[in-house]
């Protein structure tokens, strides 16, 4: 059985290889991969930034497909369930594991960046990986759930309070995924921040104030949300954030990057900067999310592709042209 797999073969260059399926062990499910989206997490992995990750790795960690065998051991789930993947696997030994807090296991193995993932055709994976997904979710909208998650972790972070203005700095999938959960938590006014001004048309065309960054921003918003990664970005969350203000660093930057901090002006102004990392325990929640009517998910999705579009979809992706680019290693 061939096993298409979308493969980060050296600095800069992915390519599509065919790999063995893996048979899975006693407490492993094989999944026909039906959807699986592309992260900016991909593109730190292909450009070398993302540390630990080696060439040679299958790519993706954004999932959702159908099981077609289980091992011996495994008593959840039954061939024929559709089910989400949680990339992150924990140790469930270590002191952060053993304290509730597995998204800081300290030997956590990532799909997708430390194993291989699941941009490919079929995907094995641990059973305690795998989330049901509603009957009623579709497979590309169901492969959103691992971003999802991750944002309602950065909304749980922040321990929003009804009634107070948000603003959401960058526009792309993860942003505009805060921004709407930011409505729907209560915020009294959510607000987009987007340097580049083609995605500010689009994330208007999503029903949602988008504007460009400008030097007299200051003192805007209780709480806000940094989603683009970059150190300017970072900064200017710190300045929009009103006294007293909670900011939540969720976008991804590279690892030598540095923010420009004045230890004063946090702390007459009482903020709180928070970091928040992956999905801990939020990709079931995020599968309910996705599968009820209180926004439209799918609108999210700009771009799909076979495995046989691999290369536009990468460039797209790569551009930052589309929002969400999904790719169907099936379809």
């Amino acid at each position: 059985m061939n096993n298409l797999s979308i493969v980060w073969e050296e600095k800069g260059k992915v390519g599509v290889q065919d790999r063995p399926v893996h048979k899975p062990q006693s407490d492993e499910v094989l999944i026909k991969v039906s959807a699986c989206g592309l992260c900016g997490t991909d593109l730190h992995i292909v450009s070398g930034e993302f540390t630990g990750a080696q060439p040679g790795v299958v790519l993706g960690h954004e999932c959702s497909g159908i099981i077609i065998e289980i091992g011996s051991e495994v008593k959840a789930f039954q061939v024929g369930d559709r089910v989400a993947v949680d990339p992150n696997i924990a140790c469930g030994t270590c002191e952060y594991c053993l304290d509730g807090r597995v998204h800081l296991c300290r030997n956590m193995v990532g799909l997708g960046s430390f194993s291989d993932g699941t941009l490919c055709q079929f995907a094995t994976v641990p059973q305690t990986q795998c989330v049901r997904v509603p009957p009623s979710l579709d497979d590309q909208v169901a492969a959103l759930a691992e971003p999802l998650a991750c944002v309602l972790h950065a909304l749980d972070r922040a321990r929003m309070v009804m009634g107070h203005p948000v603003i959401v700095i960058g526009a792309g999938p993860i942003g505009l995924m805060a921004a709407h959960l930011a409505r729907l938590q209560g915020a009294s006014a959510v607000t987009v921040v987007e340097a580049n001004e083609a995605r500010v048309e689009r994330t208007r065309t999503l029903g949602f104030d988008c504007r460009t960054p400008v030097e007299s921003d200051a003192e805007l918003a209780d709480y806000v949300f940094e989603c683009a990664g970059n150190p300017r970005a970072m900064e200017h969350a710190l300045k929009v954030a009103k006294p007293g203000g909670t900011v939540v660093w969720v976008g991804v930057a590279a690892p030598e990057a540095e923010v420009r901090v004045r230890p004063f002006d946090v702390f007459r102004r009482e903020l709180s900067i928070l970091g928040s990392f992956v999905n801990p325990h939020t990709t079931r929640r995020a599968l309910g999310m996705l599968a009820n009517d209180a926004v439209d998910w799918r609108s999210l999705i700009s771009h799909s592709f076979p495995l046989s579009g691999f290369a536009e979809a990468w460039g797209l992706h790569s551009s930052g042209k589309g929002i969400k680019v999904c790719v169907r290693p099936n379809g």
